[in-house]
């Protein structure tokens, strides 16, 4: 009888277990606020963006290295693991405030990008990936040491990635 006992109660405790799982949430107010993102260039992933000369393509580089070029900063709250507030972003020659929003359980992610922007264009190729990336973004991975952010692109995915500026 005890033997029955006991395996009653563990089953009773493996099928609670079960159905109240726990759904793992980012942090996403640590994640994404209270830091300027830093677009990070990758060789990997940049390379076929870079359309140029050897000299133009190291220029093009250098410049989102350069001031606040290429960066983006997030506030905002977390209710229920989605976090919803304000962005800015600033591409080379390009720089405006929207909202955006995140889900910590799903990881989708948008950007909401005033009207006056929506066609903007930036002179330098990463800095115009960088405003393609926010007008079609998919999703986001990572954590409060380094973003992808992941967006799709003439039906291909793509992403950039960013770490906190020092």
């Amino acid at each position: 009888m005890k033997l029955k006992h006991f395996i009653i109660v563990l089953m009773g405790m493996v099928l609670l277990t079960a159905l109240g799982g726990c759904k793992e949430t980012d942090d996403t107010t640590e994640i994404f606020t209270g830091k300027l993102w830093h677009m990070t260039y990758n060789p990997n992933t940049m390379r076929e963006l870079l359309t140029g000369d050897d000299e133009t393509n190291t220029k093009t580089v250098d410049e989102i290295s350069q001031n606040n070029n290429c960066t983006l900063q997030l506030n905002g709250a977390t209710t229920d693991g989605v976090i919803n507030g304000a962005f800015s972003v600033t591409a080379t020659n390009v720089s405006f405030t929207g909202t955006w929003s995140a889900d910590g359980t799903t990881h989708k992610m948008t950007f909401t990008i005033p009207a006056a922007y929506q066609n903007a264009t930036d002179q330098n190729e990463l800095g115009q990936e960088l405003l393609v990336c926010l007008k079609n973004i998919d999703r986001y991975e990572g954590n409060a040491n380094g973003l992808l952010l992941y967006y799709t692109k003439n039906g291909a995915s793509k992403y950039l990635g960013f770490t906190p500026k020092n």
